[in-house]
């Protein structure tokens, strides 16, 4: 289990750092947003064919998986609301 919280620490750790360098300099990361909201929303649909196959994980993995598929495509309707790829050109 230690070796599994690891490498999520390490993974969200990451993806974290790429989401606040696209937050800061939105204009050049904008056209990056749907493919980072669908990395995010793979991680759950593989936990949720992972709950298919093994059965149901702790709790606290189906929040997370639930985050994971429902934030998405909320990040992509907001990004498309926001300008979608013309705010990359802006």
């Amino acid at each position: 289990m230690d070796n599994e919280l690891r490498f999520y620490a390490a993974l969200w750790g990451t993806y974290c750092v790429v989401l606040l360098l696209a937050a800061r300099d939105y204009i050049g990361w904008a056209v990056r947003v749907p493919w980072l909201a669908v990395v995010f929303f793979v991680w759950g649909a593989g936990r949720a064919f992972s709950w298919l196959v093994v059965g149901a994980p702790h709790p606290f993995f189906l929040l997370l998986m639930t985050i994971e598929l429902a934030l998405p495509p909320l990040l992509v309707l907001l990004w498309w609301r926001a300008g979608g790829p013309s705010a990359s050109k802006a």
